[in-house]
């Protein structure tokens, strides 16, 4: 643990705030592709509900991702690649987005290895909220073997649920071998984690933030840490400051 002395992001007020952050977390990962394999994870409440039942989440994930690769669509076009988790989620987003769709290549994981022949790489794969079940988890692999080098951000899907033990490896041993090939090596960039009287948070590349949550919009700082701090260690900071604070 140590504390900065460098600017750091505070906590988003407004959604358009938290796409803000996001965005530009995204812009750094695509550009100076910082991590390999360039896979990054972008996680925030998609609504303010967190008990929202799925379909709300979806739909509002589905708003999300458009606004979050619009800045790249209108640069790159069909180069971008906005990929939902099956066909009937991919056909309601062309429905609900109408004249305000992004001028991107909008697929889905089950279709996503029927590659045209001759068809070039994109630049930027984003993936709205797989893990509904095993079988999206294991379609994310096709985009990530066809394009090596391209970016893939994975956008709201529960990936905490593969660092935890929320699949047994032996009940599921194919997730588990996915897991070690190419789930697990997924970055964090953007990272907004409501807990018990807090909030982790990180917008790479600054380090994660343990903060409480009060009175001021943008809480209070407990910790900051290079490497991502286990939620037991989050929780057990945020325990001790609200003993301090009475």
């Amino acid at each position: 643990m140590f504390v900065s002395l460098v600017a750091r992001t505070s906590l988003p007020r407004s959604r358009d705030e938290m796409l803000s952050q996001a965005r530009e977390a995204m812009r750094h990962a695509v550009e100076v592709k910082p991590h390999t394999p360039p896979h990054y994870e972008v996680s925030f409440p998609p609504t303010r509900d967190l008990g929202a039942a799925l379909s709300m989440l979806m739909d509002a994930n589905r708003d999300h991702a458009r606004e979050l690769v619009e800045p790249w669509a209108r640069q790159w076009n069909r180069s971008v690649h906005l990929v939902f988790p099956d066909v009937s989620e991919a056909r309601l987003a062309c429905q609900a987005y109408g004249s305000r769709a992004p001028p991107c290549t909008i697929t889905c994981l089950p279709v996503y290895e029927r590659r045209e022949m001759g068809a070039s790489a994109p630049r930027l794969i984003l993936v709205v909220q797989p893990g509904f079940n095993i079988e999206e988890w294991l379609q994310l692999e096709a985009p990530l073997l066809q394009y090596p080098q391209v970016p893939v951000v994975v956008l709201n899907g529960g990936m905490d649920r593969l660092r935890s033990n929320y699949y047994p490896p032996l009940f599921y041993p194919r997730l588990a071998a996915a897991r070690k090939r190419y789930l697990e090596h997924f970055e964090p960039i953007y990272f907004l984690k409501p807990v018990p009287r807090g909030v982790l948070f990180r917008v790479y590349p600054e380090p994660w933030q343990t903060i409480a949550l009060n009175d001021d919009p943008a809480g209070e700082l407990l910790s900051e840490d290079d490497e991502r701090p286990s939620y037991t260690q989050v929780q057990e900071r945020l325990a001790e400051f609200s003993l301090r604070s009475g």
